[in-house]
């Protein structure tokens, strides 16, 4: 297992203008994805869950002055309820990802506030007006800032409140933890890893996908995504989180994970604090088997419900 920073890697695969062969697989990827959930799991277990865009629409003060788009789902109860800060994956669709609106909804269902976010340049957020230096792609930033935001609701017991991120947004997560927030509990499902014999082989793609995905108008530098990005990811805060003072991690995968990422989650955890936790859900994909178009939302109920299991489980421990 080669645990080695970010920094280390040396830029091998140079970054093109044209390649559309990049850009023909990041516009069917999301399709494609919803698809492969889609098929997921058997019929008999499928649900179908149709959101009625209940929830409060927020507008949170970002960093640099990016404003912060959210969605509030109350817990409905009369007593303050814990608080859960829902960070979105690499995707241009940000919180309206089907996933994230189930989870929201099922969350609030069982008493937690939630607040989903779309990160800046993702969903309906601003895209960043530079993108040449560190700061500006400082994703941390703003989830820390919308957690603020989250705990100064007199609706939420600002005592309890918790980050929840999916792939991308699990990095972000556990870059926030790292700077020792005020939050009790991080989960990251699905979170990126191997970040050196990924970038060596896909550097030119990943760059591609930030740049598409953040709207962004010129093609992101892969020097800047390197030091900003890669940064992010768990293997660049080892040493943090093998320590006994860290906010409690616990990092899950879907069964449908390759085994190489799943067994790479399981060595890592292995070697951290007793504060970090690892599981893996039965037969569930990098989307827990969640696909969706438009409002509707289709999912897998026995890999859905047992993820939703060990959110609550993990965070009322």
């Amino acid at each position: 297992m080669n645990t080695g920073s970010p920094s280390s890697v040396s830029v091998t695969s140079p970054v093109t203008k044209n390649d559309w062969k990049a850009d023909l697989k990041l516009a069917l990827g999301p399709y494609i994805k919803n698809l492969v959930s889609l098929s997921r799991g058997k019929l008999a277990d499928k649900r179908i869950f149709f959101d009625l865009n209940t929830q409060e629409e927020v507008t949170i003060k970002g960093a640099q002055q990016n404003a912060i788009p959210g969605y509030f789902y109350s817990s409905n109860t009369e007593e303050e309820s814990p608080a859960i800060l829902l960070l979105h994956g690499s995707t241009p669709a940000g919180k309206q990802m089907g996933l994230y609106r189930l989870l929201a909804h099922r969350l609030s269902g069982l008493g937690y506030a939630v607040l989903t976010i779309d990160q800046r340049g993702h969903g309906k957020a601003n895209t960043p007006n530079k993108i040449d230096s560190v700061e500006d792609l400082d994703f941390a930033a703003d989830a820390m800032l919308a957690l603020d935001y989250l705990k100064q609701r007199p609706e939420v017991d600002s005592r309890r409140s918790y980050l929840l991120g999916h792939s991308f947004g699990g990095d972000v997560a556990i870059t926030a933890g790292a700077r020792q927030i005020g939050t009790n509990k991080i989960l990251a499902y699905g979170p990126g890893r191997r970040y050196e014999e990924r970038v060596q082989n896909e550097l030119a793609y990943f760059c591609r996908r930030f740049t598409r995905y953040m709207k962004l108008d010129q093609l992101l530098p892969a020097e800047l995504y390197m030091q900003t990005i890669g940064s992010q990811l768990l293997e660049s805060h080892l040493g943090t989180y093998a320590t006994d003072s860290h906010v409690p991690l616990m990092l899950i995968d879907g069964e449908r994970e390759s085994l190489k990422d799943r067994q790479f989650l399981s060595d890592v955890s292995s070697t951290l604090s007793d504060s970090v936790k690892y599981t893996t859900i039965p037969d569930a994909d990098h989307y827990a088997n969640v696909a969706y178009f438009g409002r509707f939302v289709i999912y897998d109920r026995l890999a859905f419900e047992l993820f939703l299991e060990e959110i609550a489980d993990w965070f009322c421990k």
